[in-house]
Parts: structure tokens; sequence; C-alpha cells
């Protein structure tokens, strides 16, 4: 391949917003890139504490690439299902990455069906208040990924 064909001008950089709705700091800074058309979609944190403004934006000015930013390590769920507990901490909220990987050596298929869970309940979130979620990531891969390892067949 010639190298001038790698550099072609057609190739374009695709700038996300990651943590919209974490805060309304994080809300202004990515409304005000959104309206200066810096970015090429923005990923909401359905559980952040600022994620209602976030929504009602996006609502609003139809951005064409919204997807979820999902967060199982920081804050506090969406569900308020039982099961979430294996997820939590005493005062509930998230446990934090290195907390979950230990509850998850204990007790795998728990905390499996808790991710699974939670997950659910934010993307459900978002589709409820009117978002078409085009994009899913994760407030740290290695939990998206984890998960996804965690479910193959029952045999543990």
């Amino acid at each position: 391949m010639k190298v001038s064909a790698m550099y072609s001008p057609t190739k374009k950089l695709i700038l996300n917003a990651d943590d919209y709705g974490q805060s309304t700091e994080i809300n202004a800074a990515v409304e005000l890139l959104l309206a200066a058309r810096r970015l090429g979609g923005v990923s909401v944190l359905a559980n952040g504490s600022a994620w209602q403004p976030a929504v009602a934006y996006l609502v609003q000015n139809r951005c064409a690439n919204v997807g979820i930013h999902w967060n199982t390590v920081e804050g506090t769920p969406v569900s308020t299902n039982p099961a979430l507990q294996v997820l939590l901490n005493s005062s509930g909220n998230f446990v934090g990455l290195p907390f979950l990987f230990a509850r998850w050596l204990r007790r795998p298929r728990a905390v499996t069906r808790a991710l699974e869970i939670e997950w659910r309940a934010q993307l459900e979130r978002l589709l409820a208040a009117g978002i078409h979620v085009t994009h899913a990531d994760s407030q740290s891969t290695r939990t998206c990924l984890l998960s996804f390892f965690l479910l193959r067949p029952a045999s543990l």
C-alpha cells in the first residue's frame, strides 16, 4: 500500500464525548462541543447525577449518535433489584473495579446476573426517555470485557 493511500483526505476522526450526564459541568462542556459541531456523538451515563438534563438536551436537539455509557463501578445503580447487593457497598454505591473482580471470583454467577440487571436498567432508562441508542461503551472496558467473558457456559 502506498503511504499516500494511508493518509487519504477522505478519512475522518470521530470524537465521542464520554460521561455525558455525570455532572452539570460535564454536560455544559459537551453541549458546547455539540453546538460547535465538534463531536460525532456522545455516550450518556444513565446513572449520573445529571442524566436527566443531558437527555432533555439530546431529545430537544436530536443528536445523531447517542450511546449508552454503562457504569457498574462508580456511583449508584439505576436498578432497585435486590440481586444488585453483590455489586454494592454498605452505602449503596458500586464497590469499584478491584472489589467487583474479587466478588466475581467468589460468586461469578451472582455478579454476572447483577451486571446484566443493572446494564438492562440503564439501557431501559435511556430508551424510556426517548433516546435512540446507537452505540455502547462502559465506564471500565475491563468490566465490559470481564462480563462478556463471564457469560460463558454455566459449567462454573
